[in-house]
């Protein structure tokens, strides 16, 4: 559903028996989409939306019934945005207020655009992920990206249990470690320049390009044959002859010069 589709209906009137209903545990949800652009803050109280949430207020947001939305969540505040209980957005999750708490979100079916989220629960988004972060970034659950990732601002990226990228996974210049130690897949360019620290063993596929250049210690043999585009630290394919030297030595258990 557009924010102009929202807005539309937000102006139509239906009758109050039509716009909620109770849940099968008795619990009121809302039939419709919920348009806000009044001053003040705002209270959600149903634990479902059956449409998209859109709030224009600049006040802090609570919803502390609200499980799932339908459709997508937008807000331009930079208040405090209390959504404890939100697991599932089918649409895309728009919030960049520092002050977001959003910590059983699990699965968001468009785009997921944050600045500084706790996201402990985080399993899916079904198309661009773009998140800003201080220092240290920690999404443990998260598995699949369907569109681009996108990093700004973080020191370390740590995605144990991300698996693949369907576009682009970047992170910024600030980036010194990033670890996704499950990550098999990447559909387009795979950019982390100014990571040393790299961890990306399970690694088979990158769409389009490569670019690990201060990652003294990544090298993969398979990705070094001419067919991708890989721009690599200038010491990493020598540093891991070496290595696989000592592995072969070890194995055959002869002594070797190095």
């Amino acid at each position: 559903m557009s924010k102009r589709s929202a807005r539309l209906m937000a102006k139509a009137f239906l009758h109050s028996s039509r716009r909620t209903a109770l849940n099968a545990q008795g619990e009121p949800i809302l039939l419709t989409s919920f348009y806000w652009r009044r001053r003040g803050p705002v209270t959600i109280l149903w634990s479902e939306v059956r449409g998209a949430v859109t709030i224009k207020s600049f006040e802090s947001i609570t919803a502390k019934n609200l499980r799932s939305v339908w459709g997508y969540f937008y807000s331009s505040t930079e208040e405090e945005v209390n959504l404890h209980n939100l697991k599932y957005v089918g649409g895309d999750f728009d919030i960049r207020s520092l002050q977001l708490r959003v910590r059983n979100l699990a699965i968001v079916g468009g785009s997921l655009m944050v600045c500084e989220p706790d996201l402990p629960n985080l399993e899916s988004v079904g198309k661009r992920f773009w998140v800003s972060w201080a220092s240290e970034l920690r999404v443990p659950y998260l598995r699949y990206v369907a569109g681009s990732l996108e990093v700004e601002g973080a020191e370390s990226v740590f995605l144990p249990a991300l698996q693949w990228v369907g576009f682009d996974l970047k992170v910024c210049y600030l980036t010194t470690v990033f670890s996704a130690p499950m990550l098999e897949a990447v559909g387009g360019t795979l950019e982390a320049r100014s990571a040393k620290v790299f961890h990306a063993a399970r690694l088979e596929s990158v769409g389009d390009a490569l670019y690990t250049e201060s990652a003294m210690d990544y090298y993969r043999p398979d990705f070094d044959d001419g067919s991708l585009h890989w721009e690599m630290h200038p010491d990493a394919r020598a540093r891991w002859q070496r290595r696989d030297m000592v592995r072969h030595a070890m194995r055959v258990q002869l002594p070797m010069e190095i």
